[in-house]
């Protein structure tokens, strides 16, 4: 069957939890007796701010946290990789509003579910393995993998000339909602708290609502 709607669907705070900040960084905590987790976000912040930078680079935790370890004059135990691997199980992973019930609720024949994240495939495969959903996405688009990051057209360019319609879902107001719109796509945002001024095609505040809300884009644009 022709696909008539590709689901571009982000992982990270819209459908689950990775094990970074429960088991990845604490781990590091223990082995130094130092947290050094906000200097692990700040040094990601500041590679995501500079424009012409590598997207790989830019989202490598293992270089990330080599770099600010090395600024202690400290050596990585192991490698990030390997601990997103070794904790990607329950308790130190999960779905977030039953999102393994909701994807298997929208798979359809006629839709195409597409993994849209900034995160690396070597850390998101291992955690979409865990939680048992990577088989419920038809393709992934990774920085890694598209040389892009979301907020760059080239993420998409493997669907651009796709005539299906293409929707975002995410929680991001730029990544997946604000960038997916000037690429042409429509857009559903999850949010948990409604916001002041409204971008996307739709809000929704539980992923229970997320059916309905593609359901409903679809018939607007058939």
């Amino acid at each position: 069957m022709t696909t008539q709607t590709i689901l571009f669907i982000d992982l990270d705070g819209t459908i689950l939890v990775n094990p970074f900040l429960s088991a990845v960084f604490p781990h590091y905590t223990q082995h130094f007796g130092h947290d050094l987790t906000l200097e692990f976000l700040a040094e990601q912040q500041v590679r995501l701010a500079q424009p012409h930078a590598d997207p790989v680079w830019v989202m490598d935790w293992d270089d990330i946290c080599v770099t600010v370890a090395r600024r202690h004059d400290w050596e990585l135990p192991l490698p990030v990789h390997t601990l997103v691997t070794e904790y990607s199980r329950p308790p130190f992973i999960t779905v977030i509003d039953e999102a393994d019930i909701i994807l298997r609720q929208i798979v359809q024949p006629k839709r195409k579910l597409v993994v849209a994240s900034m995160g690396l495939h070597r850390y998101q495969m291992p955690v979409l393995r865990g939680l048992g959903i990577a088989e419920l996405f038809d393709d992934f688009l990774m920085p890694d993998i598209t040389g892009a990051l979301k907020t760059d057209p080239r993420f998409y360019a493997k669907y651009a000339d796709s005539p299906a319609l293409k929707i975002n879902v995410g929680d991001n107001l730029t990544d997946d909602v604000i960038r997916p719109h000037q690429f042409g796509h429509h857009t559903i945002q999850v949010t948990p708290i409604p916001p002041t001024n409204s971008y996307a095609d739709r809000e929704i505040q539980s992923l229970a609502e997320l059916p309905a809300a593609i359901a409903a884009l679809e018939a607007e644009n058939t």
